[in-house]
C-alpha cells in the first residue's frame, strides 16, 4: 500500500519502534508473560494519568467508545448526571447514558462554546440529585481545549463523582487525575500516546472501583469491576476476563515507553509547535480558524471551510498528493476541514503538506472565500 501522512485525529503514525513491537512472539493471555506485560502496562499508565497511589488502571480490547461506556453503564447507577456538552463527543456522552437508561441532565453549549463555570456551579448547588459529571477534556469534533482543572475544582467542592473523557488529550495536554479530583478519567492509545488501536483504558480511584463490587452487571463485555477484579487478581482467574488483542499490549508498551523517556511536558511541547506551523501556513493561504486561538488544543486545528471550495475536493486532492485530513462530524460535516497533528510527525511532513495543498489550490485557481 502506498505509504499515507495520516492528519487525522487517529489513528496516528506510529515510530518503527512501536510497528516492530508488534512482531514479538505469540503468547497466551493466560500465561506469566502476558499477566507481567499487562501490569507494566497498567503501571505506566497510570504514571501517565499522574495517578498517585490512591488510583489504578483498568485496560480493555475496544476502542476508547468502549472505555467510556464501561465507565457510564457501570459507575452511574443512583442519582443524577450531568453531562458538559460543547462539541459532538459530549453529545456522545449524554446518547450513551440514554442508551442505558440513566437520569442525564446535559449543560449544553453551542459547539467550540467555553463551558461556563458559574452557570455549572449554580447547577451543582440547586439539583441535589446529581451525583455525578462527565465531561471531555479535548473536544476532537472542534479542537477546544476545555478546562479539566477549574471543572474539577467545582465538581470537588460540590463532592460529585468526576468522569472524564481523556481520549484525545491524554499523553500530550496537561492532565492530573490527582490534582483535578477526577474518578474516572478514559484514554486510548492511537492519539496522543502513539500507538495503535484496538485498546482503551480507566485510571480510577481504588476505592471507587471497589464501591462497584455489589452493583449487578449491566453488560458483559464492558463490566468495569470485573475488569478490574481480574486485572487485580482479585478472583479465582487473574488477568483478563476475554482474550485481549496481545499484539496491541506490545505495542503500547512500547509507546508508553517512548513517552515517558521523552516526558509529557516535551511531548506537548512538539505537539503545540507543530501545530503552530500547520496554523501558520493554513492562515497564510487565507483560511479561517473556527475556534480562537486561546481555545485551541495543541494536537488539531479547525477550519472553515470557504464557501468556494468543498471538503470533498480538498480531501480528494490532497489524499493523491499522500496527506489524510478529517471532515467535520454531525451539524458541522462538510462545513469545517480539520487536521491533526498528533502522531510521529516530521517538520517536513508538515511543510510537504502546506506546499501540496497551496499547490491544490493553484490548480484550482483558487483563494478561499467567506
Amino acid at each position: 500500500m502506498k505509504r499515507l501522512i495520516l492528519l487525522n485525529p487517529g489513528p496516528v503514525m506510529i515510530s518503527d519502534e512501536v510497528r516492530k513491537a508488534l512482531l514479538q512472539p505469540d503468547i497466551c493471555h493466560r500465561e506469566i508473560e502476558f499477566t507481567e506485560l499487562l501490569a507494566r502496562i497498567r503501571k505506566k499508565l497510570t504514571t501517565v494519568f499522574k495517578g498517585d497511589h490512591q488510583h489504578t488502571t483498568v485496560v480493555f480490547g475496544g476502542s476508547g467508545t468502549a472505555s467510556l461506556e464501561s465507565v457510564i453503564s457501570s459507575v452511574v447507577r443512583t442519582g443524577r448526571l450531568l453531562v458538559l456538552s460543547n462539541g459532538y463527543y459530549g453529545e456522545k456522552i449524554e446518547t450513551i447514558a440514554n442508551i442505558h437508561n440513566i437520569d442525564v441532565h446535559v449543560l449544553k453549549h453551542e459547539w467550540g462554546q467555553r463551558i461556563e463555570e458559574d452557570e455549572l456551579d449554580r447547577i451543582l448547588r440547586d439539583d441535589p440529585k446529581i451525583k455525578y459529571v462527565a465531561m471531555v477534556h479535548n473536544e476532537t469534533s472542534l479542537g477546544i481545549l476545555n478546562d479539566v482543572s477549574c471543572v474539577g475544582k467545582l465538581v470537588s467542592e460540590n463532592k460529585k463523582v468526576f468522569i472524564v473523557d481523556a481520549i484525545s488529550s491524554v499523553g500530550a495536554e496537561e492532565l492530573d487525575v490527582a490534582r483535578d479530583a477526577i474518578q474516572f478519567c478514559i484514554g486510548s492509545p492511537n492519539k496522543c500516546i502513539e500507538s495503535i488501536p484496538g485498546l482503551s483504558f480507566v485510571c480510577a480511584e481504588k476505592g471507587e472501583l471497589e464501591k462497584l463490587r455489589s452493583f449487578p452487571p449491566k453488560t458483559s463485555y464492558l463490566n468495569l469491576y470485573d475488569q478490574y477484579a481480574h486485572e487485580e487478581g482479585l478472583g479465582e482467574r487473574s488477568g483478563t476476563p476475554f482474550t485481549p488483542p496481545v499484539q496491541a499490549f506490545y505495542a503500547l508498551d512500547i509507546a508508553l515507553d517512548l513517552l515517558l523517556e521523552e516526558g509529557i511536558a516535551n511531548r506537548r511541547k512538539r505537539y503545540a509547535s507543530a501545530a503552530e506551523k500547520i496554523r501558520e501556513g493554513l492562515k497564510g493561504l487565507g483560511f479561517r480558524f473556527f475556534l480562537p486561538p486561546k481555545s485551541m488544543c495543541n494536537s488539531l486545528t479547525s477550519v472553515i471551510m470557504p464557501r468556494n471550495i468543498t471538503y470533498k475536493t480538498l480531501h480528494d486532492r490532497l489524499r493523491k498528493k499522500g496527506f489524510v485530513v478529517y471532515a467535520g462530524q454531525g451539524r458541522l460535516e462538510g462545513k469545517i476541514l480539520r487536521v491533526a497533528n498528533m502522531g510521529v510527525l516530521s517538520e517536513e511532513d508538515i511543510a510537504r503538506f502546506l506546499s501540496s495543498l497551496e499547490a491544490i489550490l493553484k490548480q484550482l485557481n483558487k483563494i478561499p472565500i467567506y
